[in-house]
This record gives structure tokens, sequence and C-alpha cells, in this order.
């Protein structure tokens, strides 16, 4: 049986980033106050925004105890509005044996009716598989204060099998909807599969959108106002090319269309890079961003129009790694860590870059060890997030940006 371990990818990214170096650019550096989140005596391991009912933004981040118990923490906080501030925390109660890397961390979604979906992976023990695991999810119905008993997404309960690396989003009919990868296959490879909640708060129409992706790369999902949904993730075509492809609904995930690979990257390899795309829509066109080790390797954007899937693609960043983005006044924002080196060691920083001007601006400061940024838009501007090595730990750090026009 062939199986491809998640970590072969890791190690492969981390020695594309290693080796880069940065060159100088257009950029401007970000002035605003950079403040932490998380807890300074734990270790942070993912964050994650999203938006309220009431279109509020909300920050959801992981943490686990340094000490011998290894206590994991799954927080979320909803944007003061009067401060731009994340004040108050709430604890979400996952399972000790839940997932916190960014592949495949929880990750929370509210229904129009205003109540909140926490859905998160969890280990299963195996003898035959040590990726076995389940996607579970739990409701509250007020505000985060209680939660229902831990239920399962996926229809299927085999043994020894493993779904993941999932995403969620509010589709526009006020559903929660979610894509994952089901159970892998005996020489490799899983299907990309979705399902919605009803107003019972029970996930149903499981649905298979490709029967055959990368193994353990992310899957992003996103629905836009006008009732599009879209589901990009890294693909495998013709055994080994690791590219990105889209699938598209109409209404609301009941259907969707026979996947396109857009990417065009051509990346063979015979590993799991372990670094999924993002993407997001408006009334015209799906945006993508995503990594790739091909031979013009660097986190790349495109614009694909809704109607013919007709692809815009432009590099942003060859030194880069991880890289998401959110619309921002009818343009896309990007926020992305690039690595470089500085007297002979090396650090990775936050950049934030509009794909219409190109403008680039630095976001926190030099000489860190920064990665995994997050944005949302806000009245205007974006707030980003991002994990931060501080000290002997990596913490939850965020700043309010604006954009100098």
């Amino acid at each position: 049986m062939v199986y491809v371990l998640r970590q072969i990818g890791i190690n492969l990214v981390l020695i594309l980033s290693l080796f880069s170096c940065i060159s100088p650019q257009q950029e401007t550096k970000q002035e605003n106050e950079i403040k932490v989140i998380s807890s300074t005596n734990h270790m942070a391991h993912s964050v994650y925004l999203t938006k309220n009912q009431a279109g509020i933004p909300v920050i959801g981040w992981t943490e686990q105890d340094t000490t011998e118990n290894k206590q994991k923490y799954f927080y979320f906080s909803v944007l003061d509005s009067a401060s731009n501030d994340f004040k108050n925390k709430l604890l979400i109660p996952i399972a000790q044996h839940a997932a916190l890397h960014t592949e495949g961390m929880p990750k929370i979604a509210f229904k129009e009716t205003g109540e909140i979906v926490a859905v998160f992976e969890v280990k299963l023990e195996s003898e035959f598989n040590p990726y076995a695991g389940e996607i579970h999810y739990i409701v509250s119905k007020d505000g985060g204060k209680h939660w229902s008993a831990p239920q399962v997404v996926h229809s299927s309960r085999a043994a020894h099998k493993g779904r993941a690396f999932f995403d969620m989003i509010t589709l526009a009919d006020g559903e929660i909807g979610i894509s994952w990868l089901g159970e892998s296959y005996a020489d490799g490879g899983r299907p990309v599969m979705f399902a919605k909640t009803n107003t019972a708060n029970t996930f149903v129409n499981e649905l298979m959108v490709d029967s055959m992706a990368c193994e353990c790369c992310r899957t992003a999902i996103y629905a836009d106002k006008d009732g599009t949904t879209s589901i990009v993730y890294r693909d495998i075509i013709n055994n080994s090319i690791r590219d990105i492809s889209v699938s598209v609904s109409h209404d609301h995930g009941n259907s969707f269309s026979d996947p396109v690979c857009f990417s065009g990257d051509h990346w063979n390899i015979n590993g799991c890079p372990h670094n999924g795309p993002d993407v997001v829509s408006d009334k015209y066109n799906i945006y993508a961003t995503w990594f790739t080790g091909g031979d013009e390797s660097g986190v790349y954007y495109a614009k694909l129009n809704k109607q013919t899937l007709d692809t815009e693609k432009q590099l942003i960043s060859k030194d880069a790694r991880n890289i998401q983005l959110t619309p921002d006044s009818g343009s896309s924002v990007v926020v992305y860590n690039e690595s470089y080196s500085n007297q002979g060691e090396f650090y990775a920083r936050i950049v934030a870059m509009n794909t219409e001007s190109e403008q680039k601006t630095l976001i926190n400061d030099k000489n860190k060890r920064s990665h995994s940024p997050v944005i949302i838009e806000w009245e205007g501007k974006n707030i980003i997030s991002w994990i931060e090595n501080y000290g002997n730990v990596d913490v939850i750090a965020y700043s309010l940006m604006e954009w100098n026009n």
C-alpha cells in the first residue's frame, strides 16, 4: 500500500523557503500597531478569520499548553467595532485529539439564523493507518456560551480511514457549506467532498466534487452573495502533476460543475506539498491564490472569469510560501509570508499586496519568523493575523491596516 506522508511535503517547502532570499521591491512599511491575542505561555498553532451573521469580523485560533499535559485550546473573539480590537475571547470545547495544524485547523462559521458551527478534525487510533481520522462538529445557539455534543460531518464511519483538510463557509442561502478530502485510496490520492447543513444543523447533501485530488493539502471554499459557491484544491493530474483545480456550484451546493484545472504550473512531484490554495469570488470573477514548487516556484494569484473560466495569472513572490486573499473594494488584497536572510540568519515576514496597484506593504517588523497569515476586509480596511515566533513560543499576532491611496 502506497501512502504519501505529509512530512515529505512539509520538508520540501521548508527547504524551498530556507534557501530563498528577498530582492528589493516596491514596498511601504505598515505603521499600525501589532497586537498579540494568544497566551504567551502557550504555543499557538493556527489562526482563522471569518465574519458573523451581522458581518462583524471574528478571529479563531488554537493554542497548546507547553507544560507536560499539552492541553489544547480553541478560542474565538468577535471584533469590538468601537475600538477595532479583539477583546473578549470564548473557549470552544474541542476534543483533545483534535488537529491544530494550519492545513486542518478547527474553524467556525455563523449561520444566517445566528447559530455557530465549529468544525475540527480528530485523530482515530488505527494500527493500519497513522492518518486515520474523522471530521466532527458542534453547534452553539447562544453565541458560543454552550455547545452541543460532537457529531460527524461525513456519512461514512468506516474504520481506519482518514478524512481531513476541510474548509467551511456560510452559503448564500444562510446554511453552512463544508469541503474536505475524503477517504484515501490504496495507491494515493483522495476525493474532494462537500456537504451542507439543514435547518436541524445536520450536514446533508453529501457530494463527491472530484474523485482524485492531492492527499494532504487543504481545500478552500467560498460563497458569494450572487449564489456562486467555488471549491479550489490541489488536484492530481496525470498521476503526478499537483496543480490547482476549481469546481463551481450555482445552486447553493446542490450540484457542482466538472472540475477545471487552471493553474498551469505543471508541478510534477511524487509527494504532497501540505500547502493548500485560497479562493473568493464576486459578481464577475473567481479569484484564487496558491503556492507551487514548479519550474517557476512561488505564490500565485489568478482571476478566473465566472462564465468562461478564462484565467489571468500572475506571480506574486518567488520567495513566499503561504498566501491568502480577500475582496477589497472591487479588487483583491493578498497576504503571504516571504522568506529572506539577514547577516546569515533566515527569517520570514508578512507582506500584503494590492493586486490592482501592485503596492506591497510590510506588515510586521524585520528579523521575525512569521508565517501562515490570514486576512479579512472590514469597513474599507484589512485585518491581518498571523503566527509569529515570540521567544520560546509562537503567538497569534494581528494588525488593522489601511491602504495609502
